[in-house]
């Protein structure tokens, strides 16, 4: 073989070599990212059971803030209720003192009242902090739902992280089917060429 020859199976063989270096870059990349995806999926996954476990509890948390105000509102009628008998009572008490002429009977009447009006300003007040209660409630009920909509849009961008590398891992092995495709053909043409020129050398040089 001349020094042609050789000159051009050293040329085939850095190809071939440039080739396999090139397919184990791309697949050592195809490795690393891999790993990390599922790294990144473990760590996902456990994050969102964690969670469910804590939407789960905030839920429960609303359901029982539900529960408090409808027990809230429910008292608030029933007071309610009590004022408007009160209301009742204290005008047919001033509509009965009207009629009446005793001195003793009058300071009877009035006392009454006065008590009627406490028991009224005492069911007002049983109503206001019913409500500051109603009120202490939503505040509970709302703070849960907002740390609810948080946690879906922590599951959101996990998922989406996710997505994201996932179509890098598919563009990449897209990528690398294509190259090893073309590095094959390479060397596949490379190792036809080589065996041609060494057939024709064997033979030609037989001659």
């Amino acid at each position: 073989m001349n020094k042609k020859g050789y000159w051009i199976i050293a040329v085939i063989i850095i190809i071939m070599a440039f080739s396999a270096y090139k397919a184990c870059r791309i697949t050592d990349e195809f490795s690393r990212l891999k790993g990390e995806y599922k790294i990144l999926k473990k760590q996902f996954e456990q994050s969102k059971k964690e969670g469910r476990e804590r939407i789960g509890g905030l839920e429960r948390e609303i359901r029982q803030k539900d529960g408090e105000i409808e027990k809230y509102q429910a008292g608030i009628a029933e007071r309610e209720k009590n004022l408007t008998e009160g209301k009742k009572k204290i005008a047919s008490l001033e509509k009965e003192r009207e009629n009446l002429k005793d001195k003793d009977e009058i300071i009877a009447n009035l006392e009454t009242q006065v008590r009627q009006w406490a028991e009224q300003f005492s069911t007002c007040q049983d109503i206001i902090a019913e409500k500051d209660k109603i009120i202490f409630s939503l505040t509970g009920k709302y703070e849960a739902q907002v740390k609810i909509s948080a946690e879906y849009k922590a599951n959101w961008e996990g998922e989406h992280t996710l997505r994201v590398m996932a179509e890098k891992q598919l563009r990449l092995a897209e990528r690398h089917l294509i190259e090893a495709r073309f590095w094959s053909n390479v060397k596949t043409a490379a190792i036809i060429t080589t065996g041609t020129y060494i057939l024709a050398e064997i033979l030609l040089g037989g001659k």
